[in-house]
């Protein structure tokens, strides 16, 4: 946690890696343990400050969305590193609808496609929006998947950033 005072500029892509491995790390942990599935749900901000203004509302409007979506809802972990806020959950929910209502929070409001779902199964298998039948996700800049965007590098970093951040400065709640 000592990594959340330091500057953006001083945090390396070490940091980042290093924060998304322990994530996962506590994922594999729970999914150790007998559950239907495990879940997150954390924020998708490019660049190194991963929690501009505003942010903490846009998560917390999600969580609130999802508990008043999920009747089985469970927390296991809410916590904030150098990635920003996440939260690890289960319930007894069937693992495809959980993942299909996720998809749903992600597209109920513009800023929402900030926010990232994801559903995993106790084999380590994660639920993703292709193999449901959904589309990948657009580039913030263009009608592109972002993930193509991201490989061909089609736009500037600071233009993504600023992009993610203007989405998040407008931020209403629904």
């Amino acid at each position: 946690m000592e990594a959340l005072s330091m500057s953006s500029a001083a945090l390396k892509t070490e940091d980042f890696l290093t924060a998304r491995d322990e994530r996962q790390a506590r994922i594999d942990r729970a999914l150790q343990s007998p559950l239907p599935w495990a879940a997150t749900l954390s924020l998708s901000i490019p660049g190194a400050d991963k929690c501009p203004p505003g942010a903490l509302d846009l998560f917390q409007w999600g969580v609130d969305q999802l508990g008043r979506q999920l009747e089985s809802i469970k927390v296991l972990l809410r916590d904030r590193d150098i990635l920003g806020p996440w939260l690890l959950l289960t319930g007894d929910d069937r693992p495809i609808a959980v993942k299909r209502l996720g998809i749903a929070l992600e597209e109920a409001h513009p800023t929402a496609r900030l926010l990232d779902f994801d559903v995993y199964l106790p084999q380590g298998v994660a639920l993703n929006r292709t193999t449901l039948g959904f589309a990948e996700r657009s580039c913030l800049l263009c009608s592109c998947p972002a993930r193509e965007c991201v490989r061909l590098k089609r736009h500037r970093h600071e233009e993504i950033i600023r992009a993610s951040h203007d989405l998040i400065a407008r931020f209403k709640p629904v």
